[in-house]
Formats: C-alpha cells, sequence, structure tokens
C-alpha cells in the first residue's frame, strides 16, 4: 500500500472523467435489479421468509447506499470553479425528470388498467391524486407513510433523496472545498462514525411493529434509517470528502480487496446485527472505501473490466435501468400469472427473461429519451470534461 504525497487540491481537466466508475454504476444497479427480480417479485414456490434469495436485499440497499455516495463524488469531481446554482438545478433536472416521469405515466397506465393501487406489496393503502403528484415532483420521502414511499414507481424513493442532495449541493460544495486538507481524513471519519452510530439511535422508538414481509422494523423506523433525506444527506457528504481525499492526493492507492473483504465480514455477520443496519448503513463505509479506490486505479491507468466499453454503455443507461426496472418487473410478472409460482428451473429462466427485457428497455429509453434531453438541456456550455457518465445517480 502507497500513500501518495498531499499536492494541490486540484486534478488537471483532461483526467476528470472516470469511466471506470460509469461501469461501476452499471454494477451497482445489476444488483438492485437482481434482487427485486428474484426476491421481490416471487417467482418461486417459497416462502418470503425462507427465500433463499432473501440474502440478496443487504446487497440491494448497500448498492443504493453506494450510489448516494457515488453522486457526492462525481458531483464534487466534475464541479467547475464556478457554476451557478440555477445552472446546475437545471442540468440535474434535465438528467433525472424526463426519465421519472415517463415511468411514472408507464406506470399510473399500468395500475389504471389492472386496478391495483401500488406495485410494491404492503402499499395497497390507495393511490389518489394527491399521492400521485407528491410522487411526480419527488417529495414522497417526506411522509413517513408507506403508502407515499411505495407510491407509483416504488424505486422513485432514491431519487427523491437525489433531488434533495442536488438542492443543497451548490451550497455544500464551496463549504467543504474550504476544509483543509489535513483536516479532510478527521471529517470522513466524523460522516463515518455518524453513518454507523445512527440507525442504533432509533432504536429509542417505541412503535408496534406493523410491516410487511419485506419490512422487518416500524415504518417509522425505517424511515429514519433508509428513505429519510437528511439521513441519506451523510452518504452524499461522505462522497464529497472522498472525492476531496482522491483531488487532495491524500488517498491511499489501495488494492480493492481490503475494502470488499471488509464488506464480506460485515455480510457474513447478517444473523448477529440489529435489523436497522441492514438498511444501508451496515456496508456503507466499506463500499464508500471502493469509490475512491476505483478512481485512483483509473487515474493510474488501471480501469481493468469495469473500464471496457460494454459495461461504459451499460453504465450509461443505469439511471434508465434503475428507474425502468420495476414497472418492466410487474408488467411481465402480471402477463406471466401475477399469484402464479414457479419451479426452479422455470422461474430462473422467467426471471432472467425481465432482467433482459429490463436492460433492453433501459438503453432504449437512455439513447432516445434521456441523453437527448442531456446533450440539450443538460450539460454545461463550453466544459469538455461533462460527459455521460458525469453522474452519480443510478
Amino acid at each position: 500500500m502507497q500513500s501518495p504525497p498531499a499536492v494541490a487540491d486540484s486534478v488537471p481537466a483532461e483526467r476528470r472523467r472516470l469511466p471506470i466508475l460509469t461501469g461501476y454504476r452499471f454494477v451497482l444497479a445489476s444488483v438492485v435489479l437482481f434482487a427485486h427480480t428474484f426476491y421481490h417479485a416471487q417467482f418461486f414456490r417459497t416462502d418470503p421468509q425462507t427465500d433463499p434469495f432473501r440474502l440478496t436485499l443487504l446487497p440491494a440497499t448497500a448498492a443504493v447506499s453506494s450510489f448516494f455516495v457515488l453522486s457526492g463524488f462525481i458531483l464534487t469531481w466534475s464541479a467547475p470553479p464556478s457554476d451557478p446554482p440555477r445552472a446546475f438545478w437545471r442540468r440535474r433536472a434535465a438528467k433525472i425528470f424526463p426519465n421519472h416521469v415517463l415511468t411514472w405515466l408507464v406506470t399510473i397506465l399500468f395500475l389504471a388498467t389492472i386496478s391495483t393501487p401500488s406495485l410494491l406489496p404492503g402499499a395497497e393503502a390507495g393511490l389518489d391524486a394527491g399521492t400521485a403528484f407528491i410522487n411526480l415532483v419527488l417529495l414522497q420521502n417526506w411522509v413517513p407513510r408507506i403508502d407515499y414511499l411505495g407510491s407509483v414507481n416504488p424505486v422513485s424513493w432514491s431519487i427523491s433523496c437525489e433531488a434533495f442532495f442536488y438542492a443543497l449541493f451548490p451550497f455544500l460544495h464551496p463549504r467543504f472545498q474550504r476544509i483543509p486538507a489535513h483536516r479532510l481524513w478527521r471529517w470522513f471519519a466524523l460522516v463515518a462514525a455518524l453513518i454507523v452510530l445512527f440507525p442504533a439511535l432509533t432504536y429509542l422508538l417505541r412503535e408496534p411493529h406493523t410491516g410487511t414481509w419485506w419490512m422487518p422494523l416500524p415504518i417509522t423506523q425505517v424511515w429514519l434509517v433508509y428513505f429519510f433525506p437528511p439521513t441519506r444527506l451523510l452518504e452524499f457528504i461522505l462522497g464529497i470528502l472522498a472525492a476531496r481525499l482522491v483531488q487532495a492526493r491524500l488517498w491511499p492507492r489501495l488494492p480493492l480487496w481490503p475494502p470488499l473483504l471488509l464488506g464480506g465480514l460485515v455480510f457474513l455477520a447478517i444473523p448477529i446485527l440489529p435489523t436497522a443496519y441492514l438498511f444501508g448503513a451496515a456496508l456503507a463505509v466499506p463500499l464508500a472505501m471502493v469509490i475512491p479506490t476505483l478512481a485512483t486505479r483509473d487515474l493510474a491507468g488501471h480501469t481493468g473490466w469495469l473500464g471496457h466499453p460494454v459495461l461504459i454503455a451499460l453504465g450509461n443507461a443505469s439511471y434508465a435501468l434503475y428507474l425502468v426496472h420495476y414497472p418492466v418487473l410487474r408488467i411481465f410478472r402480471h402477463a406471466v400469472g401475477p399469484q402464479q409460482r414457479f419451479a426452479w428451473w422455470s422461474g430462473t429462466l422467467l426471471a432472467l427473461a425481465a432482467m433482459a427485457i429490463s436492460i433492453v428497455v433501459a438503453v432504449l429509453m437512455y439513447t432516445h429519451l434521456e441523453e437527448p434531453i442531456v446533450r440539450r438541456h443538460g450539460r454545461r456550455r463550453h466544459v469538455a470534461t461533462d460527459g455521460p457518465g458525469a453522474t452519480g445517480i443510478p
């Protein structure tokens, strides 16, 4: 392990793009896609509580946590010296809203067709115009009720968090830029400690458990540790600090195995971990270490398989994949029989088919909707380093 000397807080513009992180985005989106397809969709003749695919839930929640860290990292990494808030917000809106609005409309039409108020089991309390509108404008995470959090396209909850991060970033970024380089590690350790500590504090709540098979805690506790935007802001800030550490040449040139080994040990500790830690916090810090480690490898010219052109292309479409996969999965599930359970071989084939369809639809949506709009409205003018991968959202 080598620790490069601290240098000025800058990176040559021609090296600002980090394609390895674009490939990493597809890996994260694929983890979520796999968990939702093989566990949430319930293709197999198993009880949800004993289904072996239940083990995919921790990697899926960890992947979302890593997206939040990645978002803070990439936005900080690619931020210009001067960027008016309105210009930043315009670019972010051009990136997130077209795909969100399209999947929102498709989901509303599908729900109306099958006369079901929600795609998410346990969120069937009802879908009225007010709830749907709150989801459309990405404010659902501020309401601690499952019928809001799981409304319309349920996975858009994480985009609700991202919208909050984007609203604050023009004010957070200059303040974190002023932190002296020699204090960055202290700040990183402090934020990491807060992420680890907070879930334990939620056990001070006294609320009966009225959740579902996929929500093993009271809704208020789950809301605080998983959905509440200020809570998830800590991961975004951790990404900001990680980017600063790499920019200042203070992040050590680690191999990938130490953070991955730490994450693996946490995964093995699932049986003894308090349940609240399974909603992101358990693996947030180990995976936060992966991102700057990958970035330093990319800067050194070691992109590896994550830098393969196919993975980069799929990584560019990862936001579309994240948003579209759950509606596609539920439509597919309805087509093959919403209550039908299958043997292992046939269920696996159906699940793989659903995943493949989701990826194809996502690539089409990226190519024909997201990329043209971002190219027209979502790029910084006269900035060569702004590329399709310059975002941390899925």
